[in-house]
């Protein structure tokens, strides 16, 4: 086995390469000066390069010692970390969360004050990533809120977040310039997110509308595509769950809200390690998520009563369904006006339409093809 330089050096050398000196290193670490050369030199002879360049009684890190110094800086905080963690007092605990980005910045992120002073002997440590996390492996992690698709594994407990509602949103000062909604599909850029499993080809074909060509700007985080709908790009076709507040104060509105048809369907999920359910921190934490659910309900039944009074006249509706023919009139599922409210909290894994009533066979159909 190959022989490694021993900690203290490692040590050394990342005090000396942070600090730039070897006077100041010897002073954090309470040691001479003549100590901290001795174990750089020592260091250089492992690795048979130089780490530092020595000018004029000044020495200066070396590209390789640069990278090295990068390295082990995360190592040595990560290590801090961990042993003050271990020296919380017994009623304080940590709990580390990992969480797609959108949705620690634009749901999670503004809610955790409330969790905080919830369970203020909790020390939370949120981390957020594109890419689903393996807690088999990543065991510096707790609990993972993963888009689009979660990584099953034994031992892993997956659990989804509700049918979000996922919908084509716009500025409304795009809106008012156009003469009615044929209009603004065919002249208002269409904005696609990259990472998203619900394209815009889906919604087109589940309202029986022909997609639209032309090249159409793409984004990599949902936030960015509503930030960018928002500021009168374009039309983006996201979750009105992660662009609550941009809909409550009249940044975006849903197109069409009254005559298109809309899609529901699972996009975030719970993971945690079935042996660790119950854990104080991880039980506390999954049901205040839960508890904040029904939040979200009364704040999309609020969000709609205002939408209301935005929505064009019946005249304006009329002139709009006429715009396209009879076949493009189809309010979303007779029968079931307020159909387009998810439950957020749906810990069954199918995806479906929620109408208020039994999903249809033509739901499950449509379950089966990734639109609900």
């Amino acid at each position: 086995m190959r022989s490694r330089p021993n900690l203290s050096q490692l040590r050394t050398f990342e005090a000396a390469a942070r600090l730039e000196s070897f006077a100041l290193a010897a002073h954090e670490l309470s040691v001479t000066p003549s100590a901290v050369s001795h174990q750089i030199k020592a260091l250089e002879r492992h690795f048979g390069r130089a780490l530092f360049l020595r000018e004029n009684r000044q020495v200066r890190v070396s590209h390789e010692g640069r990278r090295l110094q990068a390295s082990l800086s995360r190592v040595f905080d990560a290590i801090a970390a961990a042993c003050a963690e271990v020296a919380l007092p017994e009623d304080e605990q940590v709990l580390a969360v990992h969480c797609a980005p959108s949705f620690a910045v634009k749901w999670l992120g503004p809610r955790l004050r409330g969790f905080l002073a919830h369970a203020p002997a909790i020390t939370l440590r949120l981390t957020t990533g594109a890419e689903p996390l393996d807690l088999r492996t990543a065991k510096e992690v707790d609990l993972t809120i993963a888009y689009g698709v979660a990584m099953e594994n034994p031992g892993v407990s997956i659990t989804a977040l509700g049918a979000e509602q996922i919908a084509p949103l716009v500025s409304p000062r795009l809106l008012d310039a156009m003469p009615s909604l044929a209009a603004a599909l065919a002249q208002i850029t269409l904005i696609d997110s990259s990472l998203s499993r619900i394209t815009w080809q889906d919604w087109f074909a589940l309202n029986r509308l022909p997609l639209p060509g032309g090249t159409r700007p793409s984004f990599d985080r949902a936030a960015l595509a509503i930030a960018a709908a928002a500021d009168g790009m374009g039309i983006a076709l996201e979750s009105t769950t992660l662009a609550e507040k941009e809909l409550a104060r009249g940044e975006l509105v849903i197109l069409g809200e009254a005559v298109f048809q809309p899609i529901h369907q699972a996009t975030h999920f719970l993971c945690q390690r079935s042996d660790e359910r119950q854990r104080p921190a991880v039980q506390t934490f999954v049901q205040w998520l839960r508890h904040e659910q029904p939040k979200q309900q009364n704040h999309l039944l609020m969000g709609r009563a205002g939408r209301e009074a935005r929505r064009p006249s019946a005249e304006g509706q009329r002139r709009n369904q006429d715009c396209w023919g009879r076949s493009f009139c189809t309010p979303r599922a007779q029968g079931h006006e307020h159909g387009e409210l998810a439950v957020l909290w749906d810990t069954r894994p199918s995806i479906e339409r929620v109408t208020g009533g039994p999903a249809t066979e033509a739901d499950h159909a449509g379950a089966a093809q990734g639109v609900a």
